[in-house]
């Protein structure tokens, strides 16, 4: 496991700990409020989701071959395949953009 999971995930993996992550984000933003420091930002973006990884066609055909209902998995595919994002950068909305999947 330890070679197919990437560096920086910890939870669930033998030898690390989800608790090294939050150590890390708070050393990164506790100096950010203090006097005499230039502003500062920070982001954490994880667009990757578990259906994300999944083929979105077998998605499909296992909600149907679990006998859920059409319009059901109509909704489920809809959710999955129209994501859009907007961004607000300085306080300003970006244009929106939809989510794909990786080639």
């Amino acid at each position: 496991m330890d070679d197919l999971i990437d560096k920086t995930h910890f939870a669930f993996v033998p030898g690390r700990v989800i608790i090294d992550n939050i150590v890390l984000s708070h050393e990164l933003v506790k100096g950010y409020g203090r006097k005499g420091v230039s502003p500062r930002c920070t982001a954490k973006l994880d667009m990757q989701k578990a259906y994300a990884s999944l083929e979105w066609l077998l998605l499909k055909q296992i909600l149907c071959a679990l006998a859920f209902p059409e319009k059901f998995v109509k909704w489920i595919m809809t959710c999955v395949q129209s994501v859009t994002y907007i961004i607000i950068l300085n306080g300003s909305p970006t244009q929106p953009f939809e989510a794909r999947k990786r080639a």
